[in-house]
């Protein structure tokens, strides 16, 4: 099967309903993508990430780290996964419009 178009890396630690927004806006607005969600240390996260893997496990890839990692080092490791052309980082407090991807 052919990768993506592109990967998109969403993490969160605390904001859980702000993260749930920001991935309905993804699958709204978005095509030719691949989800990386991480869940920052918070087991309402993982939650969360593992009902859109179960919606859509041809999109969507979870991980889950026992601690907050930060930033940089989860989003590393997306990107490391990521077969796609283009890597997208999204804040989980995103919200994407209509067409941000062309």
């Amino acid at each position: 099967m052919k990768p993506a178009k592109f990967s998109i890396s969403i993490l969160t630690y605390t904001a859980v309903p702000l993260a749930k927004r920001c991935i309905e806006s993804v699958f709204a607005h978005s095509k030719d993508f691949h989800l990386y969600l991480t869940a920052n240390g918070n087991p309402a996260a993982l939650a969360l990430f593992s009902e859109f893997k179960n919606k859509h496990p041809e999109r969507v890839t979870v991980k889950s780290h026992a601690t907050n990692r930060g930033f940089i080092p989860p989003n590393r490791d997306a990107f490391e996964l990521s077969k796609s052309k283009y890597h997208v980082l999204l804040n989980d407090d995103t919200i994407v419009p209509a067409g941000w991807l062309e």
